[in-house]
């Protein structure tokens, strides 16, 4: 009898405890937009773990690694030549004849704000790229040249900050190229124009200040042409010169006696 009612007392034990014992959570579900899963028992998104082969680190949020960024090596010119790779000028330049030759595709020539001067000589550049590709020149002081830079049959070019006086030609002379921007230059007194630009395509002339040339911008036989926002002003006879230019945007220019550019300018004594 003794043994029956052990065996009860154990069976209603048992009930007590499966009808009173407090049901265990439900694991939470892990949203679907956690891409790498959740912490545990939590809603949380996991963060991704970076891979060690990734020596900068991974973009924040993902395993993908960081890509180390190499800046071009720059070879320090000191002397006039010829220039076959991405290089930076070292010191001020000075050569009665051409003084850089650049015989090489994309490549970066940077003055660092430092001159190339010459001697008025007939025939010469301060810069000259004849056939060439991707090439972008900036921070250079160019005087007393024929043109202080001479570009044909090139593609791809930049011409950026840059400051082109008292040459016997033009300051900046560009022929038979397409692709072209020319932004930020300063050209004065120079003795035929500041830009010229002559059977081109596709090019951008923005952001230049060209004053007392006897043209301040010539185009002719040019097509897709833009021309925004540049002074042109103090140039004897004429400050915009076109023949047979296709302009295809223009805004925001300065410019008195402009000559078939059939472009809308602000005149130059309003804010001379």
């Amino acid at each position: 009898m003794r043994k029956e009612l052990i065996i009860l007392l154990i069976v209603v034990i048992a009930i007590a405890a499966w009808v009173w014992w407090p049901e265990p959570e439900s694991t939470p579900k892990c949203p679907l937009e956690c891409q790498y899963g959740c912490l545990p028992m939590t809603t949380r998104c996991k963060e991704p773990i970076c891979p060690s082969t990734c020596w900068l680190g991974c973009i924040p949020g993902t395993q993908t690694c960081k890509q180390r960024v190499i800046k071009p090596e720059m070879k320090l010119i000191d002397a006039c030549g010829v220039i076959n790779e991405s290089s930076e000028l070292n010191f001020n330049l000075q050569s009665d004849k051409t003084c850089l030759t650049i015989q090489n595709d994309d490549l970066i020539l940077d003055c660092k704000g430092h001159s190339i001067t010459g001697g008025m000589e007939q025939d010469s550049f301060g810069i000259y790229l004849d056939g060439r590709r991707n090439i972008t020149i900036k921070n250079c002081i160019i005087q007393n040249y024929l043109s202080g830079i001479f570009v044909s049959s090139s593609s791809d070019l930049s011409l950026l900050d840059l400051t082109a006086d008292n040459n016997s030609w033009s300051g900046i002379s560009i022929s038979s190229s397409e692709n072209i921007i020319v932004d930020g230059v300063s050209a004065s007194n120079n003795r035929k124009s500041g830009i010229e630009l002559v059977s081109s395509s596709n090019a951008s002339l923005s952001n230049n200040q060209l004053n007392e040339n006897s043209y301040g911008i010539i185009i002719g036989f040019s097509n897709g042409i833009g021309l925004l926002n540049n002074y042109i002003c103090a140039s004897s006879p004429i400050n915009l010169q076109c023949e047979e230019a296709d302009i295809v945007n223009e805004e925001g220019n300065v410019c008195d006696k402009s000559d078939g550019c059939e472009i809308s300018c602000s005149p130059c004594s309003q804010l001379t």
